[in-house]
């Protein structure tokens, strides 16, 4: 929700990623009791960092998606040489770098570690190396950057009319992957006996005729 006012734009919303980015390219946000308020003193300034800050927030929203969608991938194609073991999917950041640029970047945490005996990339222990990737941690970052694009949308046709945006319900929701099923093992049938052949009774020997 956003409005204007005396002294510029106000935005219901602490605008906490989109908020860095918008601090990195040049502009001074004001904060107070949960809102931001945006200068007015340059609108089309104001406006073209508030476009890309849509922009900066559909891309973050668009690497989530893939986190999302990888969360179970235990092994990416080519991501190890022969004979070393699976590298399941890494997740993806988007950090803010100076003057607003953008940078993916692999998260270094920890891969998990699942039992899963029955899951072809199982070690010896049953063990299998998952992806750093938590579909709850995803899709909260998800939501809070639908939000501050929704904000964000609403302040741009506050600030100018030469920028749009569709609106945050008419992007892509990231869509996880299956759960995991252990599947039971199929019983392997024990091979068939071999058929018993009958016993025929040895004939007695017939003893030779007298002359």
């Amino acid at each position: 929700m956003a409005w204007k006012s005396g002294r510029g734009v106000v935005i219901l919303d602490q605008l906490d990623w989109s908020g860095r980015y918008l601090e990195a390219v040049g502009l001074k946000l004001e904060r107070r009791d949960g809102a931001v308020r945006l200068p007015h003193e340059d609108p089309e300034r104001t406006a073209e960092a508030l476009a890309g800050a849509v922009l900066a927030l559909r891309r973050r929203m668009a690497i989530i998606a893939e986190n999302v969608a990888n969360a179970e991938t235990a092994r990416m194609p080519g991501a190890a040489e022969a004979g070393a073991p699976p590298q399941p999917y890494r997740r993806k950041v988007l950090n803010i770098g100076a003057l607003g640029a953008l940078e993916v970047a692999a998260d270094g945490s920890a891969f998990r570690r699942v039992y899963r005996p029955a899951h072809s990339e199982a070690d010896k222990d049953g063990r299998v190396q998952l992806p750093n990737v938590y579909v709850e941690v995803e899709m909260a970052d998800w939501r809070s950057s639908a939000r501050e694009y929704e904000s964000l949308r609403g302040a741009l046709g506050l600030v100018s009319t030469r920028y749009a945006a569709p609106p945050a319900e008419l992007l892509p929701v990231p869509v996880p992957p299956p759960a995991y099923e252990e599947k039971p093992a199929i019983p392997v049938p024990a091979p068939a006996a071999p058929e018993a052949k009958p016993v025929l009774p040895t004939p007695s020997p017939v003893p030779p005729k007298a002359p």
